[in-house]
């Protein structure tokens, strides 16, 4: 480093001895330093530099420049003398900001909370030139940043540019842009900032795009969101008397402001879900730049499905006492009205499966003042008209209401939350609680004492059922009565809740509870089913228990069938007897119990109900059908059901025993189902032991009615998938054949049986026909072609089966007799039981047929007795070797 320094004797008076004023202190000096740094480090970062200063009286000419890991910023310029004479000039080339992160930390330790603001990476291009001294100063620039991240905040692209003059009528620009800005959680997509006009009056545009969507029921209520939000605004500002930042307390006041806010979509338009014109304000600056008040004068923002009007509007900054005293409280004010609201519409869009409907308003005023204290008064009340509701029968109710009210109150530490619904059908509830604290509270805190009550009577739940999932209808009538004690962080609730009457019902699903009553008490953290109970059919249903609530709640329930019908449709039919018990807290379930069933048949051929077609698509706004040809139905209204959580707390030890008279139906199975079943949950796992055992059964396979002979399903653990051993046999032939089920029952394995063991041809042969192999020729071809037909049936019935069903027949061919002169035999008949048959046999050439009665005495002996063209009475024994 050199320096060469000339110091003058301090001219002028008011100079006293011992001391010298900085400006006095540069006006002193004379001469030319010069600063040079090579080939350095600064907490392990490279640094170059070199500093040149002339100073002539009070001014001093500036050159030089810094280098910090190829990171260069040049800076030219003097200053000193009179303010409009200053001058500089700024040049920042930083293009791998990443390497000055060491720095940043050195920073920190010098000044904690540095590293917060200090670049981590990207770069960085900037040039200012600056002429005068603030306040008056002009000045312009230029900024780019690219990939910068800058402590929690990334930005993929920025560019700022500004120029604006020395006096606060001169011209002033100021242009911001920024692309894919990041903070945490946080996305702006783009972000567009301009100001135009002069310091004291101006223009303000603003745009950003986010890709931020409202939450689902927000979504329903604002209407799709399209591809994210996009909030514009634009207004005129202008400085009444002192710039802010000139040593004064400064006013700015907004005029004309346009506010606009809504879902964007892929065409870079916008739908609204908020506007506003004409808004005007008035911002207090403080001498520091701080903001000391906002004003905003009377105005109306538009809202779905309503606007919010306010009268009074305004907020004031906390007023600082003397020194060593915390500020006094702020001040807000605020006087609204919420304009009719359609809440029929309202109700429409958030629940559109829900069938609304009806000319229902609502009205509402806000009042709040806080200023040392709060006073607030929030009402939210019926203006005029119904709703009503369409269940998915079409059916149409009316409400019928007549009062609807929702207040709150805040008036020297009372706060005071009232209801009030009444109407023709859904019935009527009213209530009151109130919470006392101190005056100044903004909210009461948690051990604020509670009181109040609430009470409800429900004259027909069934208007109440569009809330439940649907198909599902409820009955009868409830009454309510609770009071409210304790703590607003530890309510205290005692009352009582009695049901009359009470059904549920599932048409489609067979569920039918009637005749139920309630009886529950609620005492503190305590709550006790005095009596809760249903008849289905003609058994019943029992619930009784009870739960602890608060810190550590708890229940305990006991469930006792007694010949309760579970379901009763057509096709699926269900009585159980039995009883459960049911534990249950925090961080544990525990169910064990015991039913059996007196009564049941599943019809598994018959169809559910009627479901959508592969090729209709579900939206959220609405549901509606696109033949879209794709052959896959999509549904967008709800996302793909998620596995069920393991149950690692779940503790099931549930015995089910399938009684005498369960039988399954369908698919070319009848019989019956015996066995015992265990459910359990090993590992958070629900598992099923247990064998389950057909008994008289008859399955109809190849164009054959059998009898199932063994039956068994075995459960091992997985509840979908047990263990398959099924033998069928097609019974009065004097050989053993059949189908053989075996395997898993997600890969199971289907084979002819025959004992003794044969060839499959001839197993089939014996299983379509009744007879072995030899000799085939043309005259069983119809024979053949009706085992085709049940081949290509697979789970539903092939045409011959179902034209035989329908007139009530089990058999029906077509043969031809062998010989040189052949006759086509038509030959008709029905399995009245296992042993009993009767058969009509005619030829198409003659003029009587013969009837057939057969009894089948064992496997090898037959009797059997004809009438008609011959009469005889034979008694057959067979003998194959």
């Amino acid at each position: 480093a050199q320096a060469d320094l000339l110091l003058r004797p301090a001219a002028g008076p008011g100079v006293a001895a011992g001391s010298l004023p900085i400006d006095r202190l540069l006006a002193a000096v004379d001469g030319d330093a010069s600063v040079t740094v090579q080939d350095s480090q600064l907490a392990g970062v490279p640094m170059s530099g070199e500093v040149r200063l002339h100073s002539v009286g009070a001014t001093v000419q500036v050159d030089g420049q810094l280098t910090l890991a190829g990171n260069r910023l040049t800076l030219q310029g003097r200053g000193g003398g009179a303010p409009a004479a200053d001058q500089w000039h700024a040049v920042l080339k930083a293009a791998d900001l990443a390497r000055l992160a060491p720095l940043g930390r050195l920073l920190d330790e010098l000044a904690p909370g540095t590293a917060a603001v200090w670049p981590r990476a990207g770069s960085l291009d900037a040039e200012v030139q600056t002429h005068g001294r603030w306040p008056l100063m002009r000045s312009d620039g230029a900024l780019q940043a690219q990939a910068l991240a800058l402590g929690g905040l990334a930005v993929r692209s920025a560019s700022l540019d500004w120029r604006h003059g020395q006096q606060v009528d001169d011209a002033l620009r100021v242009q911001l842009k920024a692309e894919s800005l990041r903070s945490g959680t946080q996305q702006i997509d783009q972000l567009t900032a301009t100001i135009d006009g002069t310091l004291r009056a101006h223009a303000i545009r603003l745009l950003l795009d986010s890709p931020a969507r409202p939450p689902a029921w927000a979504e329903n209520l604002l209407g799709p969101a399209g591809t994210g939000t996009r909030l514009e605004a634009e207004a005129r500002g202008q400085w009444q008397g002192a710039i802010a930042g000139a040593g004064t307390a400064s006013r700015y006041s907004v005029q004309g402001m346009k506010l606009q806010g809504g879902a964007r979509d892929a065409q870079g338009g916008s739908r609204p879900w908020l506007a506003a014109q004409g808004l005007t304000g008035e911002l207090l600056v403080g001498s520091t730049g701080a903001l000391q008040s906002l004003q905003l004068a009377p105005g109306r923002v538009q809202l779905p499905s309503t606007a919010l009007n306010w009268r009074e509007l305004r907020w004031q900054a906390a007023v600082d006492g003397p020194p060593g005293t915390r500020p006094g409280p702020g001040r807000l004010d605020v006087a609204a009205e919420l304009e009719t609201i359609d809440l029929a519409r309202l109700l429409a869009r958030l629940q559109p499966e829900m069938g609304w409907g009806g000319d229902l308003t609502l009205g509402g005023r806000i009042e709040i003042h806080s200023a040392g204290r709060l006073d607030a008064d929030i009402v939210l009340e019926r203006g005029a008209g119904d709703l009503s509701v369409t269940d998915d029968l079409g059916q149409t109710r009316a409400l019928g209401l007549t009062d609807l009210r929702l207040a709150l109150s805040a008036h020297d530490g009372l706060w005071q939350l009232a209801q009030g619904l009444a109407g023709r059908r859904v019935g009527s509830m009213a209530g009151a609680q109130v919470l006392r604290t101190t005056p100044e509270r903004h909210w009461p805190p948690g051990n604020a004492p509670l009181q109040g009550v609430l009470e409800a009577r429900v004259a027909e739940l069934g208007v109440w059922g569009t809330w439940i999932p649907p198909g599902w209808r409820l009955s009868g009538a409830l009454d309510t009565i609770a009071q409210f004690s304790g703590t607003l962080a530890a309510p205290q609730v005692n009352g009582s809740m009695r049901g009359r009457g009470l059904g549920v019902r599932n048409v489609l699903q067979g569920v039918s509870l009637t005749e139920g009553e309630l009886s529950l008490v609620l005492e503190g953290d305590n709550a006790r089913i005095g009596r809760f109970d249903f008849k289905g059919g003609d058994g019943q249903l029992t619930l009784t228990g009870g739960a602890t609530l608060g810190a550590q709640p708890r229940a305990t329930l006991r469930l006792v069938a007694d010949h309760f019908r579970v379901l009763g449709r057509l096709d699926r039919r269900l009585v159980a007897t039995g009883q459960a018990n049911l534990a249950l807290d925090a961080e544990r379930l525990r169910l064990d119990g015991a039913f059996k069933v007196d009564e049941g048949l599943f019809d598994i051929g018959r169809g559910d109900a009627p479901t959508l077609d592969a090729d209709v698509t579900v939206t959220r706004s609405a549901i509606a059908a696109s033949a879209n040809g794709s052959g896959r139905g999509t549904d967008s209204a709800r996302p793909a059901t998620p596995t069920p959580p393991v149950l690692r707390q779940a503790q099931v030890d549930l015995k089910i025993g399938l009684g005498e008279q369960l039988r399954l139906r369908g698919r070319g199975v009848d019989t019956g189902l015996r066995g015992d079943l265990q459910l359990s949950t090993p590992g958070g796992k629900l598992a099923i032991i247990g064998t389950v055992r057909t008994q008289d059964g008859r399955y109809a396979a190849y164009g054959q009615k059998m009898e199932i002979t063994r039956g068994r399903f075995i459960f091992s653990g997985e509840p979908d998938n047990p263990r398959l051993d099924v033998l069928a046999i097609r019974p009065n032939l004097d050989v053993t054949v059949g189908v053989l089920v075996d395997g898993m029952a997600h890969n199971p394995r289907v084979r002819l049986y025959s004992e003794p063991e044969m060839a499959e041809y001839d197993k089939l042969s014996w299983l379509v026909m009744g007879r072995s192999p030899d000799g085939l020729g043309t005259a069983d071809t119809a024979l053949l072609q009706r085992a085709a037909f049940a081949l290509l049936a697979g789970d539903t019935p092939g045409p011959t089966d179902q034209l035989l069903e329908a007139i009530g027949l089990t058999d029906f061919s077509l043969r031809q007799t062998e010989g040189t002169t052949r006759d086509t035999i038509v030959t008709l008949g029905k399995q009245l039981s296992r042993r009993w048959y009767v058969g009509y046999e005619r030829s198409v050439h003659a003029t009587t047929g013969t009837w057939q009665l057969i009894y089948r005495i064992a496997q090898r002996f037959t009797l059997r007795a004809q009438s008609g063209a011959e009469n005889a009475v034979d008694l057959i024994w067979s003998w194959r070797w």
